[in-house]
């Protein structure tokens, strides 16, 4: 799933734009997507659905899975830490991130990344 995802990331995202891309936007998406659906694949049971539009001057990309855990947010990774580097990416590349939960199952955890 998380390929497809990416794949299907580069295609849509272009489309959604008005003007020219700014250097490395689509990596940057693309690594976030990534590292969103790997998170809902190993911890949460699944990606149910992916969203990405285009709001004011950022590209909002949101994957829905059906646990209603909340992420985990580690205090800090290392160098050698095996988690939370997600997490970190986020802060990093993301003007925004965070988790919503609704009336149905499951949550959307979102992104904004700047265009």
């Amino acid at each position: 799933m998380s390929a497809e995802a990416r794949a299907w990331l580069r295609r849509v995202v272009p489309g959604l734009l008005d003007g020219p891309l700014r250097p490395c936007l689509l990596d940057d998406a693309e690594l976030l997507l990534g590292e969103l659906t790997a998170n809902a694949l190993q911890h949460a049971g699944g990606v149910e659905r992916v969203a990405v539009c285009c709001t004011g001057r950022v590209l909002h990309i949101v994957v829905h899975d059906p646990a209603p855990v909340r992420p985990w947010r580690p205090p800090a990774a290392d160098a050698v830490s095996e988690r939370g580097r997600g997490t970190v990416l986020f802060g990093r590349l993301a003007v925004d991130w965070g988790v919503s939960t609704g009336p149905d199952d499951g949550k959307d955890v979102w992104l904004d990344i700047p265009l």
